[in-house]
């Protein structure tokens, strides 16, 4: 996780230093009445609350998110039914094909957290409710709610709403029972892998047993015993190398610096200057490479200028160039 991403999950806006402790309540029944009636009805409170609901709706930066938190409390929409009805949208979006929780949303969330406990519980129960029902009765025809449901725990986790033990204990239960060998939950761990699986690998009081399921879960994509589809096998590939990227010998696969300086002269040779070069100019400087420093691999490969590090060189100033 990088530096802009932990400010997001773990700087909180701050309302107890920007509201006053009078706002910052639970609205009972009957002071919610009253303003009801001072505003001139139910129809006005319920459009204060529907108005709100549609900028969430199209929330989309950070600094929005913490504005509607601030606007929560400051238009008193802090009630038990506007809680409730806050967890069934979040729960059940319009785009829920696409599987897809907004983290802004969840933002707001964390925001207005220590005054809305029962929003948090509502959530954290109701998705892992239809997860874990959907798990034991093996339904895979409402992949969208499903997502929905896996992705909101994920945030929620990073959020610190939701104990990382829960999120790994469904881990766990993919794993169980042979269900990576269906295409559909071997994509439900890998999308959970992919939402915060390296938070809990490189998290110090989670890495440990985070780290023992994913060996687990390569250790079943791996095995003989576990018939995986094509697509379950690249799909849970995929979500082991984002959390552990495969090494080289020259570091993290695909860091160009750290290859050694005659690699990349002869990369960018290959890759950029042959196709902007003249083509007696290109002769030229490949056969002014040095030829005679060569190693060959037991494969046959051809490895030159493997005494060329030298930074001073004429092949190191070609390449600062």
């Amino acid at each position: 996780v990088d530096d802009s991403d932990r400010s997001f999950y773990e700087d909180l806006y701050d309302l107890e230093a920007r509201l006053p402790p009078v706002l910052l309540r639970d609205v009972s029944k009957a002071d919610a009445d009253a303003d009801t009636t001072a505003k001139g009805g139910t129809t006005a409170a319920t459009a204060a609350f529907d108005v709100w609901l549609d900028n969430l709706r199209t929330c989309e930066r950070r600094d929005t998110a913490d504005e509607l938190s601030q606007k929560w409390f400051e238009e008193g929409l802090n009630t038990k039914q506007n809680r409730r009805k806050l967890a069934r949208f979040i729960l059940n979006p319009r785009d829920k094909a696409r599987g897809t929780v907004p983290p802004e949303w969840l933002r707001v969330v964390a925001n207005i957290a220590p005054w809305a406990k029962d929003l948090v519980d509502a959530l954290s129960s109701q998705a892992l409710k239809r997860l874990d029902e959907a798990l034991a009765k093996n339904e895979t025809d409402r992949v969208g709610e499903q997502m929905v449901c896996l992705r909101l725990l994920a945030q929620m986790c990073k959020f610190r709403l939701v104990p990382p033990g829960a999120v790994m204990d469904f881990f766990k239960r993919l794993m169980d029972g042979g269900h990576l060998a269906n295409d559909h939950w071997a994509e439900m761990a890998s999308q959970l892998c992919l939402s915060c699986g390296r938070y809990l690998l490189y998290k110090p009081d989670t890495a440990t047993r985070m780290d023992n399921l994913v060996e687990r879960m390569w250790k079943l994509k791996n095995s003989a015993t576990q018939a995986l589809t094509a697509s379950a096998d690249v799909s849970l590939e995929d979500a082991y190398f984002h959390m552990k990227p495969r090494k080289t010998r020259f570091g993290v696969k695909g860091g160009e610096q750290d290859r050694p300086i005659m690699e990349r002269l002869i990369r960018k040779f290959i890759f950029q200057d042959i196709y902007i070069m003249d083509e007696d100019e290109g002769l030229r400087l490949a056969r002014k490479l040095p030829w005679e420093h060569h190693v060959v691999e037991e494969d046959g490969t051809v490895k030159i200028g493997e005494k060329c590090n030298e930074e001073d060189s004429e092949v190191y100033k070609w390449m600062k160039e």
